[in-house]
């Protein structure tokens, strides 16, 4: 049982229906938590940010239990809940903003978010760690090959900020499309590489037997998921062996 501070629509309270504690250790005190839920469900999930792919739920809320809430995610209201480590008892707190203040501030932040991911991709940028371990996944049915090779194709950095999506895409030698499966700071990170001159390429070292479940505010497919090792190079690294 949490209190809302909602501004204009008061809810006396919030009624968290199930915590997810090893996920809930990752989140700092104060962070943004994303709430997502879908039309004829039960429940809203909420998820640690930067999370994908139905990773990283930290709680589940009632709908049944909170009209309220269902009321403002139904007509348009931006709803934000932040976490606050106090004691033992995990609290959040509620923000909200109506449909006409959402709408200018989902303008100028989208601004100051091309800006700001402008700023830090063209920075300079020498990683320190040049082989990563990712899950990546692929439609149901294109699953990677154990040993097949992949390279992440080229894109011009303003259809990123035009897009505002900065997944990373990769291509396998087989012809099969996949995406990194991770955090929005990893996968900055390796787009940042990409942009000061490194190749990034990878080659998968396991799939999995069975797909796993994704979905969004509409509906619920499956995926392939495999694991691959990811390595970010320059033209020199490859020249001078």
């Amino acid at each position: 049982m949490n209190n809302l501070i909602t501004g204009a629509l008061v809810i006396n309270q919030l009624l968290i229906f199930e915590v997810f504690p090893d996920e809930l250790r990752y989140c700092e005190d104060g962070e943004s938590l994303s709430l997502w839920s879908k039309s004829g469900a039960a429940l809203i999930y909420v998820y640690r940010q930067g999370s994908a792919n139905g990773q990283g739920k930290v709680a589940t809320i009632s709908k049944q239990q909170n009209p309220g809430l269902v009321e403002m995610l139904d007509t348009g209201w931006d709803v934000r809940l932040n976490y606050l480590k106090s004691g033992t008892t995990p609290k959040f707190e509620l923000l909200a903003d109506s449909p006409q203040i959402a709408a200018q501030h989902a303008a100028k932040n989208k601004d100051e978010i091309r800006e700001e991911a402008r700023a830090l991709l063209t920075s300079s940028y020498n990683p320190v760690k040049r082989e990563l371990t990712v899950k990546v996944r692929s439609r149901e049915g294109r699953q990677f090959l154990i040993g097949e090779t992949m390279s992440m194709p080229s894109k011009p950095l303003e259809k990123y900020l035009e897009e505002l999506n900065f997944q990373v895409r990769l291509v396998g030698e087989s012809g099969t499309v996949g995406w990194i499966s991770a955090g929005l700071d990893l996968q900055k990170r390796i787009l940042r590489a990409s942009f000061n001159g490194y190749a990034v390429t990878g080659i998968v070292v396991a799939a999995r037997q069975a797909p796993v479940y994704a979905g969004d505010q509409d509906k619920i497919w499956k995926e392939e998921e495999c694991t691959a090792s990811i390595f970010l190079k320059k033209p020199a690294d490859v020249t001078s062996r």
